[in-house]
């Protein structure tokens, strides 16, 4: 099996994150996003998961130069979310029972779409949140219940799932395509096939 990740322009980029190309560039001159040769590159669906959570956490307070690392290390599983939740947002070709095998066991676990985004286990979390305009966010899988006497001013929480459920809508394409190798088929009766919803 080989998968590669969809990539997107910066016109896409703005379409799925709301990231302008303005500041798309801003980002680029400060390091913050990569570079071609001497142009913008196009972006993977990884890269465009943390780019998006990344912008999502500037809207917080929280600037580019600091929000790096909370982007790679979340990035896969914002993917993760996109393929369990939008229908399509894997797309896979091979001969057609390759193809049903691979749909089938997509529906029936997470390994597929853990194997496919790089997570090393299924995720356990959900949401980030730091009260107090904190500098570290906490991961949890549920909000902290908020009482009347709950001691802090502000909450804010990045809902990675929501985060993913977007990308894949937004993108309106397969962020993974995935190929299914079978010397004894040949290409020209393969099939391409899209992830749907899961039990």
């Amino acid at each position: 099996m080989i998968f590669t990740y969809t990539q997107f322009k910066p016109a896409r980029l703005f379409e799925i994150t709301g990231m302008t190309p303005d500041l798309q560039q801003l980002w680029r001159r400060r390091g913050q996003l990569p570079w071609g040769n001497g142009k913008p590159r196009p972006i993977t669906a990884i890269e465009a998961a943390e780019i998006f959570l990344r912008y999502q956490l500037s809207q917080v307070g929280v600037p580019p130069s600091e929000s790096a690392e909370i982007g790679q290390v979340n990035a896969p599983i914002v993917l993760w979310y996109a393929l369990l939740e939008v229908d399509g947002a894997c797309a896979v070709r091979g001969p057609l029972n390759r193809v049903d095998e691979f749909l089938e066991e997509f529906r029936m676990t997470h390994k597929v779409a853990t194997d496919l985004t790089g997570i090393h286990q299924d995720t356990s979390y959900r949401f980030l949140y730091r009260f107090n305009g904190e500098q570290e966010f906490t991961a949890s899988f549920a909000l902290p219940e908020i009482g009347p006497h709950s001691p802090f001013a502000t909450l804010n929480v990045i809902d990675l799932h929501g985060i993913g459920s977007l990308l894949a809508s937004r993108a309106e394409s397969p962020l993974i395509l995935v190929e299914i190798a079978d010397s004894t088929v040949p290409r020209s009766e393969w099939v391409t096939k899209f992830t749907g919803p899961r039990t």
